[in-house]
C-alpha cells in the first residue's frame, strides 16, 4: 500500500508540473525552433555528450574501485540528474549517498563525497 501511495503522489506531482509547464509553454515558437536545427550538430552533440558520460564513468572507478562500471556509470548520471534538478549542485549529495551504498569497501558516504 505505501508503495501505491508514492506512486500516485508522484504521478500526481508530475502531472501537476506538466499541466503547469504546458500552460505557460508557447509549443509552436518550441516547434519552429526544433525545425531551424541542423539534425547533423544534433546527432553529433548527442554522440558526444554519449561518449563523455561513458568515459567519466570509466574514468571514475579510478577512485572508486569496488563499484563496477555500470554502477560507476548509475551514479554519475544520478549526480548529472541531480544538478540539473535540484539547486546548488546538490546532487553531488544524490552520488555520495549511491556511491556510498554501492561500493563494497569500507568508505562511508562521506569519504565518497571527496571523490
Amino acid at each position: 500500500m505505501k508503495r501505491f501511495a508514492e506512486f500516485a503522489i508522484s504521478l500526481a506531482l508530475a502531472v501537476l508540473i506538466l499541466y503547469t509547464l504546458l500552460r505557460h509553454f508557447d509549443l509552436h515558437r518550441t516547434a519552429d525552433c526544433v525545425r531551424k536545427a541542423h539534425p547533423g550538430l544534433l546527432v553529433m552533440g548527442i554522440t558526444l555528450m554519449v561518449a563523455a558520460y561513458l568515459l567519466h564513468g570509466w574514468r571514475w572507478r579510478i577512485w572508486q574501485k569496488s563499484l563496477s562500471y555500470w554502477n560507476s556509470l548509475r551514479v554519475i548520471l544520478i549526480d548529472f540528474m541531480g544538478n540539473i534538478v535540484l539547486p546548488a549542485c546538490l546532487g553531488e549529495i544524490l552520488c555520495a549517498h549511491c556511491a556510498g551504498t554501492k561500493a563494497k569497501d569500507d568508505w562511508g558516504r562521506t569519504a565518497t563525497f571527496g571523490c
